[in-house]
């Protein structure tokens, strides 16, 4: 996909926090312009927070929804962002080349 902006991609970012039998897990998904990014596990919000803030700093972590007592998984945050290859490279969506 080449950016719609000069080296920038315009994607859907989404959070799911996903309850498991053994383990609850965080993903982290971005996509758009017919594709699907490489999708990106943790195993705590705190490791999560930490890639996403430092690779978009004017991401607010306020606008994530905790909600670990609904016993099941959904979407914590989803928002559209324009990001460059080394914030994409930097939160594993996408391989440094």
């Amino acid at each position: 996909m080449e950016p719609t902006r000069k080296d920038r991609f315009e994607l859907r970012v989404v959070v799911q926090y996903s309850c498991g039998a053994a383990q609850n897990r965080w993903h982290l998904i971005a996509y758009g312009g017919g594709r699907a990014y490489t999708p990106q596990t943790f195993l705590n919000v705190e490791d999560l927070l930490a890639v996403l803030c430092s690779a978009v700093p004017n991401f607010d972590p306020q606008g994530l929804v905790l909600r670990r007592d609904l016993g099941q998984s959904y979407i914590a945050w989803a928002g559209d962002l324009s990001l460059t290859k080394h914030q994409m490279v930097s939160m594993g969506l996408m391989e440094n080349p």
